[in-house]
């Protein structure tokens, strides 16, 4: 093999074969052809000739790797072969490969790591994350985040690596908690991001750093750390207040709500999280909750504390077929177990057993402890309701904590079970779970709820010890106190009960029946579900029981409810919290607005808001009867009250009936929607039986009024933002009413081009030399465009500072960086169905090129600090003065970018070479002119013709510009005065002869321009116009390279 190595390989094959060498695992023969200089079948005949020779081996996915025992000769030829600026070439050429076909997302992390490009290695590892977020691949995510981790962990101190280490920690936090990996790293996590987010005073993620240590604290078992710094991180993020900041934060003050027992805060909290994430329009901030106290989930179980079991059902029953139907058996034996205790408190204790066993034996199989502590849990209670109190003991003795947290429990039976525990003789004290000790700890910690229900059983204990009367109603006002301030009914309901049940025993007959009332009015939604029995003879004194509602009053309800909604911005938003409203009013488990855009003869409604209801579970088999009833009453212009109706399987395989209430949606005569709701487990509360054809009519009329006038307002505004903002927009530029003149050849097949690209979305590259009109070009496409009605939205790149190049495109949040005192959109956000110019796309910095890609390709991004994804719909235009092709190929740009933009590519011509639209132009802009100085100008002669001509206009129409403007100045009423250069030429002209470094041309063609403007910097016809740069800039310029004044 030494000599085939030595005298028979040419440098080209060893260039392929370092190839090998350079990347880690194996790479396929069809990417070595693309990557190698050689062509095809030499590649074929070297690969065949190496294996042999057994310097490379074949795997048995018939990939190629560099044989393990290859000689030391061969390693040392391939190592000097790869140098990093070798790998780096490499490195750039595998960009241009599709992922798909290319290397592994691993190996080009290797390989730019080989090549130097640390930067860039840790911030692919952080987008292929990103990718595995998206394609719900967690585990993976979490591989690359570690790696990305590693990588910039060690190079801080730089703003660049700074901000990517933040990135990076953020989402490893996120992720790891979420699914419940080792999160016993967060804090030192933390602690390592704190000190970086201090040097870069990013307010944004040291708020953020508080809630999440607050979480960890929670999560662990302290709930009193984990509320100190949930509360302080929340404090910052009302001191910032930009909307992004307060949409993250928002989960974090549900639990904050949640762990205060304050349940009605907690549900209003995590409803404007879920209405927030449901709209299409982008928005959703990413969750640092784990899945079980995820807004969507803890809306479930929090629903049930308040007493809205009809909602809580529908929740957790959506949640656990969703999570069946995606097969993920962890989530769904967990919400399972939850939808079991929920059917024990509403008195469905059959199918709640049904369920709750069921969840058990899955988490036993798949070893889910958490979900096996919910289920047991539920059994206990269970075993406790049916009257079985020796079973529920054990049970709960039997019952796992989850790993490192302490006794966590929300519901109040929970509290009582174990005081009927205490009061069994029989029963041996539970060490885990000492009634005293619980008492104490829950009346010691921060949760109004259970201190609410500790304080009744408090009550109770002092009523059976003897102590006088005043001494048990005071702890019973304390509770009821306490219990005022979670909005639950029913526990609130109980203590009054006792409050009742006291008063009788001090013979005061008339408070004991005001608090009796007070009770039943709390349980109006309820009935004798919970009324206490004892209790219900004083309703009968001087006061008949309630009544259910009558129509009439069922209809004033429902007409308060529709009205009390305040017209929004977002028609999509209030059409989700319409539907939810209305499931609540009518106890239903589910509902949806099914929508038809065009009216009744153009097509069947779809989807278009719900509650407790996804785009999945309408594809599924239960729902095709409750489909064809939306259909039939969208047919029929006629609502449908039907029960019974043939729905989902029930646990033992039966057919389990579903009660439906589907609505007509009218607007102007025509129907255009259905409002539907259905109900599985719990039974219809009054406001259906009140239901009849009439009364359903009028309630739809009502529903339809609601919705036509919502749209109308929405729709209103839309109109009045997009005028806004195009008017806005448009005045960016003082060209805004300049159009393209000329009627050259080159110029008209170029425009015939640019109108025909105007008619696409494709991405639009323009190029030409400085002052050329390449915005006004760009100002012609979108004018010719679908997107003309919206907004144009220009960024010139070179005008903007380097470090503020992302700010400017991506806006960032308050509190971002030191400086970003409040909330700014960027040019992207900006340009939402409209067309973004970006000019000098040359200039990009590196670091955004990467951000400004991911952008182009999926139209999504957040802005600087921020971590809410945004979404944009916008149509690219970029222009450059500079050969982006021959930049791509040294690496001075991205290559994957420029084939991104060099979709359509559109050369504007100089002005010296389109003939006489130079007198064309000219002629515009005296008349221009004239009229903006009030001048009477003489018409140009032939000598005015044929110098305008003769000139190479090296500034192109800019220069011609302020050349016609200084002529409009100053001339006489007899003859124009151009003030041409008489030695004017091109610039290619022996000054700028030979192979000048970039300094040396810069400072070459600034005296060139010096020298056309006379000596002048600033003013009009100025070297600083001409240049289109700030005179202030020039001079800078000038200084740095040896320019005298």
């Amino acid at each position: 093999m030494g000599r085939f190595a030595v005298r028979d390989l040419s440098a080209a094959h060893w260039q392929t074969l370092a190839i090998l060498d350079a990347v880690s695992g194996e790479v396929s023969l069809d990417v070595l052809e693309r990557l190698s200089p050689l062509e095809p079948q030499d590649v074929h005949a070297l690969v065949r000739r190496s294996v042999s020779a057994g310097i490379v081996t074949e795997t048995k996915n018939r990939g190629l790797i560099l044989s393990p025992g290859v000689s030391l000769t061969v390693k040392r030829r391939l190592s000097r072969i790869n140098t990093k600026k070798r790998l780096a070439s490499i490195a750039a050429r595998v960009q241009r490969l599709d992922p798909k076909d290319g290397l592994t997302a691993d190996a080009r992390i290797s390989l730019l790591l080989k090549a130097g490009l640390d930067y860039d290695a840790a911030l692919l590892a952080q987008e292929e994350a990103e990718k595995c977020v998206r394609e719900g691949n967690a585990s993976d995510a979490l591989g690359f985040l570690e790696r990305a981790y590693g990588i910039s962990a060690g190079r801080l101190g730089d703003a660049q690596w700074d901000m990517l280490f933040i990135l990076i920690v953020n989402e490893l936090c996120r992720l790891t908690i979420n699914a419940a990996g080792n999160i016993r790293r967060i804090p030192s996590l933390l602690e390592q991001e704190r000190p970086v987010a201090e040097r870069l005073g990013d307010l944004r993620t040291l708020a953020r750093i508080d809630l999440v240590s607050g979480l960890y604290h929670y999560v662990m078992g302290d709930t009193a750390q984990g509320l100190e710094n949930i509360t302080s991180g929340l404090q910052k993020a009302e001191e910032l207040g930009d909307e992004d900041i307060i949409l993250i934060s928002s989960e974090f003050r549900g639990i904050y709500y949640y762990l205060k027992g304050m349940y009605k805060e907690a549900v209003d909290t995590f409803d404007q999280v879920m209405r927030v994430n449901s709209l299409p329009s982008g928005g959703r901030a990413p969750t640092f909750l784990p899945e079980h106290l995820a807004s969507s989930s803890a809306l479930g179980y929090i629903s049930a504390l308040l007493g809205q079991y009809h909602r809580a059902v529908g929740l957790l029953d959506s949640h656990w077929r969703r999570a069946r139907m995606r097969k993920n058996d962890r989530n769904a034996c967990f919400y399972e177990a939850l939808l079991g205790i929920v059917l024990i408190i509403t008195g469905r204790r059959t199918e709640a057993y049904s369920h709750l066993k069921s969840a058990q034996k899955e988490a036993l199989e798949i070893d889910n402890r958490q979900a096996l502590h919910v289920a047991k849990k539920g059994l206990a209670y269970h075993a406790y309701f049916e009257g079985r109190l020796e079973d529920a003991y054990w049970i709960t003795m039997s019952m796992p904590h989850t790993e490192s947290i302490g006794p966590q429990y929300n519901w109040p039976v929970h509290l009582e079970m174990l005081y009927a525990f205490e009061r069994q003789d029989l029963l041996p004290p539970m060490p885990s779970l000492a009634f005293e000790q619980e008492i104490t700890r829950v009346l010691d910690g921060p949760n109004h709820h259970l201190r609410g229900v500790a304080l009744r059983i408090r009550a109770l204990q002092a009523q059976e010890r003897g102590d006088p009367h005043e001494d048990v109603l005071g702890l019973l006002r304390s509770s009821e106190s306490e219990l005022l301030l979670t909005g639950d009914p029913v526990e609130l309901a109980k203590t009054r009960a006792e409050m009742a049940r006291v008063q009788i025993a001090r013979k005061d007959r008339p408070a004991a029946r005001n608090y009796a009332l007070m009770a039943w009015e709390g349980l109006s939604g309820y009935g004798q579900d919970f009324f206490p029995d004892d209790l219900v003879p004083l309703l009968r004194v001087g006061a008949p029981r309630r009544p259910g509602p009558r129509r009439q009053d069922l209809i004033e309800r429902f007409t308060d409810l529709m009205d009390g909604f305040i017209p929004s911005t977002d028609g999509d938003e209030f059409l989700n919290r319409l539907v939810a409203a209305a499931s609540r009013f009518f106890g239903a488990d589910r509902g949806g607005l099914f929508w038809s855009a065009g009216g009744r003869d153009a097509g069947r409604p779809a989807l278009r808001a719900s509650y407790n209801l996804e785009r999945s579970d309408i594809s599924a088999e239960p729902f095709r009867e409750s489909l064809r009833l939306i259909f039939k009453t969208f047919r029929n212009k006629e609502p449908l009250i039907l029960k019974g109706v043939s729905g989902r399987r029930d646990r033992e395989g039966g057919s389990q009936g579903v009660s439906v209430f589907c609505l007509p949606v009218t607007l102007k005569g025509e129907v255009r929607g259905v409002l539907y709701l259905d109900n599985f487990y719990t039974e219809t509360g009054d406001d259906t039986e009140a239901l009849d054809r009439d009364t359903a009519l009028r309630l739809a009329r009502q529903v339809s009024f609601s919705i036509e006038r919502i749209l109308r307002y929405a729709g209103m505004i839309e109109t009045d933002r997009s005028r806004a903002a195009s008017a806005h927009s448009s005045g960016d530029s003082d060209d805004a009413a300049d159009r393209i003149i000329g009627s050259s050849p080159v110029m008209e097949v170029l425009l015939a081009l640019s109108d025909q690209a105007a008619q696409s979305d494709a991405t639009v590259l323009i190029t030409g030399e400085t002052g050329v009109g390449k915005e006004l070009l760009a100002r012609r496409i979108h004018d010719k465009s679908p997107r003309k009605d919206s907004p144009f939205v220009p960024v010139n790149l070179a005008s903007i500072p380097e470090t503020l190049v992302e700010s400017e495109l991506f806006g960032h949040e308050k509190g971002a960086f030191t400086g970003a005192d409040r909330q700014k959109p960027g040019r992207i956000e900006l340009a939402h169905r409209g067309t973004l110019f970006i000019d000098e796309i040359g200039d990009v910095p590196p670091g955004v090129q990467v951000k400004l890609l991911r952008v182009i390709q999926e139209k999504s991004f957040s802005r600087v600090g921020g971590t809410r994804t945004l979404i944009s719909d916008f149509r690219l235009v970029a222009a450059t003065n500079r050969d982006l092709a021959r930049d791509a190929a040294s690496g001075r740009f991205r290559q994957d970018l420029y084939f991104r933009l060099n979709v359509v590519p559109l050369l504007m011509p100089p002005l010296r070479d389109r003939g006489e639209d130079v007198v064309d132009l000219a002629q515009e802009f005296l008349r221009r002119y004239a009229r903006k100085y009030h001048r009477a100008l003489p018409a140009m002669t032939g000598e005015d013709v044929k110098a305008l001509m003769a000139y190479s206009w090296p500034g192109n129409v800019r220069e011609l510009k302020n050349v016609i403007e200084r002529c409009a100045i100053l001339s006489s009423k007899d003859r124009l005065q151009f003030h041409l250069p008489s030695s004017a030429g091109p610039i290619s002209d022996p000054a700028f002869a030979g192979t000048p470094s970039m300094d040396e041309l810069q400072r070459r063609y600034i005296l060139h321009v010096l020298d056309l403007a006379h000596g002048r910097i600033g003013g009009p016809g100025g070297a600083a116009e001409i240049l289109g740069m700030k005179r202030t800039t020039l001079q800078a310029r000038m200084r740095k390279l040896g320019i005298g004044k």
